[in-house]
């Protein structure tokens, strides 16, 4: 029974301190643990909740730190109150801070634990300490491979306290998992809680699956059928309330007011929308969409805006986007234009000191006119031209900062990426059939009629005969024609086929897409225009398509569900068209005037624009334009290619090399994944987990090369061992064979079932009271092993672990009260079991136990005074730097705002005075008699 007032520890997060009950229902509980700043809502049934009763003898504090000695304990109406020291204190009225475990209790009572697993303990405590202070958090976990600049921006963007930024690298360069690696790691070191992801309807079931197989990351899906279930039994419940963790799609938000309503009523710690671009905003029109994501993103902390087309929209939906991110500095459009003028000479001089280490004079004049001698600039620049590269980096580290839009914009190119696959176009003309009278256009390609007598149809046929065993992704522009192919592939092959389009549910096309993924299933997709946004195919090297659409970015979004940072072979784009048609022609543009298919089309809809009336008339009238003795196609091929490469050259001049500097630093990124990478190797874990499945009766079986079959036994003694099936589960510790391979558990330090593991162990009893002896030849001795943990108290939102992450502190203490040199580490395997029965008739030997212990508190007190100077020492010097930093740039960038300075100080004052408070937590004894 749940009471307001009482006093709860979390079982599995006891670091947060005493709970207090805040209400409760016959469903839920909710409590707030003050001392860290956090607050929890618990299902009843599953609450890993203990009660927190003290007994007389326990020293205790109240809210204002007085200290008292428990003499009498009183309970009413199921609210206890601690009678001591001539007061009476409701347990509602204890301090948040106390400490509550039992190790010294369990050992005087003679309810000790085999001495081995007083081991298996302070490993657990001592691998969970270190994964707590790892800078890699939230980065060794994921089943990825380890593309260095994915990993580069989520460990820039989560350097800062609450991100807002735009990821708008080009397709296939991997957004949604940059999206997904830092949703991960601000989650992983509790910096949020709670995360709204927005996507398009028909990406709602992918961003589910990716996030769940590559993340172990379990988020609801709440849409129609998901409202109504819930509503259905409790009708004032708000389902936006029923999770932490949420996906759900923008029309669906949209659709109906309630839900509108009720998504706005919760506060979200993050807020991610996929494919923004879909967000028009236009000075003299705002829509729907657009307005329910600037209120969201208006209380919301932090934002994760997601476009692979941040300008090709204009200049004013890319404003409209920033202005989500930042709207007290993308306050005004036409001064954004304004500015967005002057941005280009700071890339300019960048760009001179990426290439040369330097800048001429001419550019250091426009440098000093424009920032003044901030940051002793003028210095600087004497130091560049001596030819000292530290000073050209910093100026440049400068740039980055001051330089428009750098602080909130992620942009990647592919030029800059390498392992990019070779495209090599297919063209397939055809010959009309005679009587064949369609001008082979995307309408008129439509149903099953029209394409009886397509010549397309039988090449198809012979394409997949061809291609035997490989997989063919066919994209086309309708519905109609997809179901159409098929059935017509059907009744001249067998061969496995599937679909995908709109008229199909969330969940068939995602089981369809899963079925064409599977080894032995579909050979060919048929998809509809609806795949080529935001799905990845790169299992499959084969691209038909059926027709082309009149738009060069839609073309590149179809290949770019093939080609894509990561896909292991050369691509095959298939382009079959009838001869004298429209598409013809189409292809012709395409392929010689813009060369789309075998290279990443940049700018492509800007080129198609400035000759749409030419283009137009050429489509129409595609006989006119492919007669041999006519030069009109070629003159508009040749021109469009000019005018291509002209773009291109204004492109890789203007260049915003600043941009690219910031998106992408290799030395960082190729840091980042080289570490990861040495991680992958350390057998530490694997060698950790046998351990762990050996004491827990789960059996493991070797299948090859760090991959095992394990399943429980009889002997197990966990009811529900954490994510394992009944039936027993793959095990892999490879890298390369999770990622061949998704049927196989991909074990790291930050997959659930070993995180719940060592939770479950260090939040029970076990091992935290040990006896055992050892026979040798030395002298009589007996020792006490105690390990204590030095631990802030801090509220999350602190991130107070940077800092200050446990800390073990293990101290041994002989029977003569000093500290032993002993290597006790060497002594593990000599230590046997030691029944505490026999010392119940030795009360001298209790007693010097207890002033062996009191000796071992006052070692470890005087061993974390260092240990908390070190740990502010390293806060001072890193957040000093960033509050000055910040004040320094806001002198000169008013892309910095009053708040994150005013934050960055409140955050500096509150650090210290955590730190400074941290206490130490006795988590284990281990008492051992030598040859006694």
């Amino acid at each position: 029974m749940y009471v307001i007032g009482q006093r709860w520890i979390s079982e599995t997060e006891p670091e947060m301190g005493l709970g207090t009950v805040l209400s409760s229902d016959k469903r839920f509980v909710e409590i707030v643990f003050s001392a860290s700043g956090t607050q929890r809502k618990y299902a009843i049934r599953h609450a890993p909740l203990i009660r927190v009763r003290f007994k007389p003898g326990d020293k205790l504090q109240d809210k204002e730190g007085n200290p008292f000695t428990v003499e009498q304990v009183q309970e009413n109406a199921a609210v206890i109150t601690y009678i001591g020291n001539g007061k009476h204190v409701i347990e509602t009225d204890l301090s948040d801070k106390l400490s509550f475990s039992s190790p010294e209790e369990r050992l005087f009572s003679g309810q000790t634990d085999d001495p081995q697993m007083f081991n298996l303990r302070y490993e657990s405590l001592l691998y969970d300490n270190r994964l707590k202070g790892s800078e890699l958090k939230g980065f060794i976990g994921p089943r990825l491979s380890l593309i260095p600049h994915q990993f580069y921006i989520a460990h820039e963007v989560t350097q800062r306290h609450f991100p807002r930024v735009l990821l708008a690298d080009e397709v296939g360069l991997g957004k949604t998992i940059e999206a997904c690696l830092i949703i991960n790691r601000l989650l992983l070191s509790e910096r949020i809680e709670s995360v709204l992801i927005v996507t398009p309807e028909p990406l709602v079931n992918q961003w589910f699956v990716e996030i769940f197989r590559k993340f172990n990351l379990i988020f609801t899906i709440v849409d129609g059928d998901f409202c109504e279930s819930i509503e259905a039994n409790h009708p004032d419940v708000n389902p936006f309330l029923e999770s932490q963790l949420i996906i759900s799609s923008l029309p669906f938000l949209i659709s109906d007011p309630l839900r509108t309503q009720q998504v706005m009523k919760r506060n979200w710690d993050l807020l991610a929308v996929d494919e923004a671009h879909h967000l028009v905003w236009e000075t003299a029109n705002v829509s729907p969409e657009y307005l329910l994501i600037q209120a969201l993103a208006f209380k919301t902390p932090a934002l994760l805006l997601l476009t692979a087309t941040p300008e090709q929209l204009g200049i004013e939906s890319h404003f409209a986007r920033l202005k989500l991110l930042d709207p007290d500095r993308f306050y005004d459009f036409e001064a954004f234009v304004r500015e967005s003028g002057e941005y280009a000479q700071i890339a300019e001089i960048a760009q001179a000191l990426l290439e040369q280490g330097k800048i001429n004079p001419r550019q250091q004049d426009r440098l000093l006119k424009k920032l003044g001698d901030a940051h002793g600039l003028r210095q600087q620049l004497n130091d560049i031209n001596a030819g000292n590269t530290e000073a050209s980096q910093k100026l440049l580290n400068m740039l980055v900062d001051q330089h428009g839009t750098s602080r909130v914009f992620f942009r990647n190119n592919r030029s800059a990426m390498p392992d990019f696959p070779v495209r090599m176009a297919v063209p397939v003309p055809l010959k009309a059939p005679k009587g064949f009278r369609s001008l082979d256009t995307e309408s008129s390609l439509d149903g099953l009629e029209s394409l009886k007598n397509n010549p397309k149809v039988d090449w198809l046929v012979k394409l997949i005969r061809h291609l035997k065993h490989e997989k063919i992704l066919l994209i086309c522009h309708s519905k109609s024609t997809v179901v159409a192919l098929k059935d017509l592939v059907r009744t001249k092959m067998n061969v496995k086929t599937t679909l995908f389009h709109e008229g199909l549910s969330l969940i068939a096309r995602d089981r369809n897409a899963a079925y064409f993924a599977e080894e032995d299933g579909a050979r060919v997709l048929f998809c509809s225009e609806i795949g080529s946004e935001g799905r990845n195919f790169q299992f499959a090297h084969h691209l038909v398509l059926f027709d082309l659409p009149l738009n060069p970015d839609l073309l590149e979004q179809r290949i770019g569900r093939l080609d894509r940072i990561g896909q292991q072979a050369d691509i095959k784009i298939y382009i079959p068209y009838i001869q004298d048609s429209p598409q013809e022609v189409l292809f012709k543009i395409y392929h010689q005037g813009l060369n789309a298919f075998e290279a990443f089309l940049k700018g492509g809809m800007t080129v198609f624009n400035t000759f749409t009336s030419e283009i137009t008339t050429a489509l129409a009238n595609p006989l006119d334009f492919l007669a041999n003795d006519n030069q009109k196609l070629a003159d508009l091929i040749g021109k469009i290619h000019k005018e291509k490469q002209a773009l291109y050259l204004k492109l890789e001049k203007g260049r915003d090399q600043i941009l690219e500097y910031h998106s992408f630093r290799p030395e960082i990124g190729q840091s980042l994944v080289s570490r990861i990478a040495e991680k992958d190797q350390d057998r530490t874990l694997e060698n950790f987990m046998n351990k762990i499945f050996a004491y827990f009766g789960i059996e493991c079986e070797d299948i090859s090369e760090r991959t095992y079959f394990i399943s429980p036994s009889s002997l197990t003694l966990l009811e529900h061992f954490p994510g394992l099936p009944a039936d027993g589960a793959l095990i892999t510790y490879n890298r390369q064979e999770a990622l061949a391979r998704e049927d196989i558990t991909f074990l790291t330090w930050e997959h659930p079932m070993v995180m719940g593991l060592i939770d479950i162990l260090l939040a029970s009893e076990q091992g935290n009271a040990c006896m055992g002896r050892i026979q040798d030849d030395e002298e009589k001795m007996i020792l006490l092993d105690a390990v204590y943990v030095l631990e802030s108290v801090a509220p999350k939102a602190l991130h107070a672990e940077r800092f200050m992450p446990p800390t073990i502190v293990r101290v041994l203490i002989n029977q003569h009260l000093e500290e032993d040199d002993t290597d006790i580490d060497s002594l593990n395997s000599k230590i046997e079991n030691f029944s505490p029965d026999r010392l119940a008739a030795k009360p001298e030997i209790l007693n010097l136990l207890k002033l062996m212990l009191e000796k071992s508190a006052e070692v470890s007190e005087a061993n974390t005074e260092n240990i908390i100077e070190a740990c502010l020492e390293k806060m001072n010097r890193t957040l000093a730097y960033e509050t000055q930093r910040l004040r320094d740039l806001k002198k000169v960038n008013p892309n910095v705002r009053a708040e994150e300075i005013a934050f960055a100080k409140a955050q500096f004052i509150s650090l210290n005075e955590h730190i400074r408070e941290s206490r130490l937590r006795l988590d284990s004894l281990r008492v051992i008699f030598r040859n006694i």
